[in-house]
């Protein structure tokens, strides 16, 4: 299955013509401190780029879900990360799909759904959700091209998580991504 074949029937549900570097991949998941959470969830798996990442770096007792929009790339990542729950669905549904895992909230998530595509209304509703479910002194960490950053929707995506958690950074700039990108790191 291609990424990009996904990408061109689905632009807006895929956001990026290509997968997320192992580079940033590995940039995302050290950003989040993923040792020391006992819950992790990976919204937009795709097919496991930051998956792999992410693995190798959980505490050997942390839960990780991840969840896809993307029913093909949600039966990818069924069939090729069998040990990895990966739920079909929005990333609106997270608290119903940590209750179907046995948590009620997670101290970590990392985001690589296209936040700059998505319009306000659904920005403002996922965010709070998001907010909602981790617990304090959990760690956000989004994807965000670089070519997106200056749109609309992206200002309104960097306000919206200014508005929610008490720190917000960002880490260096992956030029090898395509399309160029960095992270941005939120702490509640």
């Amino acid at each position: 299955m291609s990424f990009l074949k996904e990408f061109i029937k689905h632009p807006f549900e895929m956001g990026a013509f290509a997968e997320t570097s192992p580079r940033m991949s590995r940039v995302m998941a050290e950003a989040a401190e993923l040792a020391k959470r006992s819950t992790v969830v990976e919204l937009g798996p795709g097919k496991g780029v930051i998956t792999e990442a992410i693995v190798p770096r959980l505490a050997p007792d942390a839960t990780f879900l991840t969840i896809e929009v993307n029913k093909n790339l949600t039966e990818y990542m069924n069939r090729h990360y069998p040990d990895v729950q990966t739920y079909h669905g929005v990333a609106q549904d997270l608290p119903k799909f940590l209750k179907e895992s046995g948590k009620k909230n997670c101290d970590a998530i990392i985001s690589g759904i296209p936040w700059a595509v998505m319009p306000v209304k659904e920005q403002e509703a996922l965010m709070k959700t998001l907010y909602d479910t981790l617990e304090p002194g959990g760690v956000f960490v989004a994807i965000a091209y670089l070519s997106g950053l200056h749109a609309p929707s992206g200002r309104t995506f960097r306000k919206l998580m200014k508005r929610h958690f008490k720190d917000v950074g960002t880490t260096r700039v992956v030029w090898t991504n395509l399309p160029p990108a960095l992270a941005y790191v939120c702490h509640k």
